[in-house]
C-alpha cells in the first residue's frame, strides 16, 4: 500500500463488498487514493483501487500501528476476495 515513504506491507484485517480494513505501521492521509495488491495463499494476487476513508491509531502497540479503512473504487475488483475459500 502506498504511504508517505512509498510502498508498505499491510495486513488485511477484514474484507466486505464495499471495502477493507488493513493494518499499517504508518498513517495514510484520509482521502488518499491507494492501489493494493492482495497476495492470497493458494490463489492469484488481486489488484484493487480504493480511497482511504478511515485512519485510527491502534492503542497499546509498542511500535506505531494504524487501522486504515479503504473504500473500493470498483467493488467488482474485490469479487475474488469475497468468493468461497478456494
Amino acid at each position: 500500500m502506498p504511504t508517505r515513504t512509498g510502498r508498505a506491507p499491510a495486513r488485511v484485517k477484514n474484507v466486505s463488498e464495499g471495502g477493507l480494513l488493513v493494518s499499517l505501521r504508518e498513517a495514510v492521509p484520509l482521502g488518499s487514493a491507494v492501489s493494493l495488491t492482495i497476495e492470497r495463499v493458494g490463489g492469484a494476487p488481486v489488484a484493487l483501487r480504493g480511497q482511504v476513508v478511515r485512519v485510527e491509531r491502534v492503542p497499546g502497540e509498542i511500535d506505531p500501528a494504524f487501522d486504515v479503512g479503504v473504500r473500493f473504487l470498483d467493488p467488482g475488483e474485490a469479487a475474488p476476495l469475497l468468493t468461497a475459500a478456494d
